[in-house]
């Protein structure tokens, strides 16, 4: 599972990251010798001991896994741009009420 991951993790760190300048914002994967880890921006965004993924009855499988990091990432994202955007509506108001 570790080398398949590795391999999921590369092919997504080189179609999203493709100047070494980024390099901090790319996929890990790490493991401790009895699951595997993949981490974003430092927050573990899957795990082989509890994986998330959707399972596919039909099919008897879990969903892609490249499909569900993507995924994970751009959730991730969100998050943060969210953050982000109450802290500079917060500071707006602050400025239009002349506080600053």
């Amino acid at each position: 599972m570790v080398q398949e991951t590795i391999k999921i993790v590369k092919k997504i760190n080189e179609k999203f990251i493709d100047d070494d300048m980024y390099s901090e914002y790319s996929l890990s994967v790490t493991t401790n010798g009895y699951c595997c880890f993949v981490t974003f921006l430092g927050i573990d965004i899957w795990s082989s001991e509890d994986d998330e993924r959707k399972f596919i009855d039909d099919e008897n499988r879990y969903e892609d896994l490249s499909l569900f990091l993507e995924r994970q990432i751009q959730k991730k994202i969100n998050d943060i741009l969210s953050i982000y955007r109450k802290q500079e509506q917060n500071f707006v108001l602050v400025y239009d009420k002349g506080q600053i």
